[in-house]
């Protein structure tokens, strides 16, 4: 359409041919969607998924999942997003891209990713929003991310033979994505999240005010 107006002319005013070229060449935006997991902890250390305990009282663990990240020259960015060149493994929230054909909403979005790429079912209960954030190929994405509370833990999944997961401490969250401002950011609203809620079931409440867009 922008091309037909600026090439083929139209009652509209032209635009300079330099702000065509940009926009033209501008790439399209991936629109992505994950799930901030999490599971309530007692204060023996062990984990209790259906506890209705105070969050802040209880304690909570996050789940994240790594991948082997392969060597890149220098400056470049790994499957990630993160700048480096050795061979290590990078900690991350689960996350994916929307899946028009099967995907409904970016809610059926995160919970299909976090159950591909981690094995875990989990019941959503707040949305976190949306981080920007770049491709490997440098390309603008756009992810929603939603906090969620763990229902089950599956013992094979999709993607078991390439990632692994692990359930750690806000702290120990926070420091495994900090390589990445917008995980950290994510990881940040979680922890604000559940430290401020009254009890896992008050989430539970809140989590059916949620619309499926």
């Amino acid at each position: 359409w922008l091309k037909a107006q600026c090439v083929l002319g139209s009652p509209f005013p032209r635009l300079p041919r330099a702000m065509v070229d940009e926009l033209q060449a501008a790439p399209a935006t991936k629109r992505r969607a994950g799930v901030l997991c999490f599971r309530p902890v007692a204060a023996s250390g062990e984990a209790h998924p259906e506890a209705e305990d105070t969050c802040a009282e209880a304690g909570f663990e996050f789940l994240l999942i790594s991948r082997r990240s392969k060597t890149r020259k220098e400056g470049g960015a790994d499957d990630d997003g993160a700048v480096g060149g050795e061979l290590r493994d990078k900690y991350t929230i689960p996350a994916g891209k929307f899946e028009a054909d099967s995907d409904l909403s970016c809610e059926d979005c995160a919970l299909r990713e976090v159950h591909e790429e981690a094995g875990i079912e989990c019941e959503i209960v707040r949305d976190i929003g949306w981080r920007a954030s770049r491709s490997k190929h440098n390309q603008p994405v756009q992810t929603r991310y939603f906090l969620a509370m763990c229902v089950r833990i599956l013992d094979s999944w999709l993607e078991d033979g390439d990632r692994e997961r692990v359930w750690l401490s806000p702290d120990d969250a926070l420091s495994k994505v900090g390589y990445r401002e917008d995980l950290a950011s994510v990881v940040q609203a979680g922890v604000v999240a559940l430290r401020g809620t009254p009890s896992v079931a008050s989430l539970r409440r809140g989590s059916s005010s949620l619309s499926r867009r």
